[in-house]
C-alpha cells in the first residue's frame, strides 16, 4: 500500500536534501508539502471552496515568487447566512459557521484546532489552525500549523489551479510509489483582481498613514501591489 510522503521513514532526508537544493530551510520545504495536503484533505472531505492572497498567486498561479505558509481561503456559505450583517445574531451566526467548518474537517495527519485568535470582532473573519507533527524543530517565524483564514470577500473571477510541492514533485520523479495528494482544479482569485483590490486598499489607507497600525497595512498592500504587477505582466510588452 503507498503512503503519504509524511509517513516514509526518510521523509525528513527528503525535506533537507530539497532545502540544501534551493538553499532555504528545510521547515520551508516540509510545509510547502504540508500546505498541498491541506488543500488536497479539504478536497477530498467534499468541501467547496475557493482561494485568494500569497498562496493562490505563489502556488496556484505562480504569479509571485513568495513562500506563504497560510491559506487564504472562502468556503461555500451555508444557506441563509448573513455575510455582512452586524446585528448580534448575524455576528454570532458567523462565528458558528466558522466552528462548523472546523468540525467537519479530517485530514490525515493534521489535528484541526479552531483559532479564534485570527478572528475578528465582527466575524469577518475566522481561523481554523491544521496542525502536523514536524521533524525540525520550530522557528518563531515559522508556524508550526496551516492556518486557514476563513472570510467571506470575493473570489470570483477565478480559475482552477493545480496545487503540488517541491517534495512530491522530487519524490514522483523518482518514481516511488506513494499516495498523490496534489489538490486538483482549486480555485483561485485571478491576480489582476487581486491587484485591484490591494490598490484600493491603499488609496483607503493611505490617507492614515502614520496613525496606529495603518502604517503596516498600507506598506503590506504596496508590497503586494508591486509583486503582482511585476510577476503578472513584466513580460506582457
Amino acid at each position: 500500500m503507498p503512503k503519504f510522503i509524511h509517513e516514509l521513514s526518510d521523509a525528513k532526508a527528503l525535506f533537507e536534501t530539497l532545502g540544501a537544493e534551493k538553499n532555504v530551510l528545510p521547515l520551508v520545504i516540509e510545509k510547502d508539502y504540508w500546505v498541498m495536503h491541506c488543500l488536497w484533505g479539504l478536497q477530498q472531505k467534499g468541501f467547496e471552496f475557493e482561494l485568494k492572497g500569497g498562496t493562490s498567486l505563489s502556488k496556484g498561479w505562480r504569479c509571485i515568487d513568495r513562500f506563504s505558509e497560510d491559506i487564504d481561503i472562502r468556503f461555500e456559505p451555508s444557506e441563509g447566512l448573513n455575510l455582512t450583517g452586524e446585528k448580534r445574531a448575524h455576528i454570532e451566526a458567523r462565528f458558528e459557521f466558522y466552528d462548523a467548518v472546523a468540525k467537519e474537517i479530517e485530514i490525515p495527519g493534521i489535528a484541526v484546532e479552531r483559532n479564534r485568535a485570527f478572528d475578528d470582532a465582527k466575524a469577518r473573519n475566522g481561523g481554523v489552525s491544521l496542525k502536523f507533527d514536524s521533524y525540525f524543530n520550530p522557528l518563531p517565524e515559522l508556524k508550526p500549523e496551516v492556518l486557514l483564514e476563513i472570510g467571506f470577500v470575493r473570489t470570483a473571477p477565478n480559475e482552477p489551479k493545480d496545487f503540488s510541492s517541491w517534495a512530491l514533485e522530487r519524490t514522483l520523479q523518482a518514481n516511488v510509489d506513494v499516495i498523490d495528494n496534489r489538490a486538483r482544479a482549486v480555485k483561485c482569485f485571478n491576480p489582476e483582481y487581486t491587484f485591484v483590490d490591494n490598490s484600493k486598499r491603499f488609496a483607503k489607507g493611505s490617507v492614515s498613514i502614520g496613525i496606529g497600525t495603518k502604517t503596516e497595512t498600507v506598506h503590506a498592500s504596496l508590497c503586494g501591489i508591486t509583486m503582482i504587477s511585476t510577476s503578472c505582466w513584466s513580460s506582457s510588452g
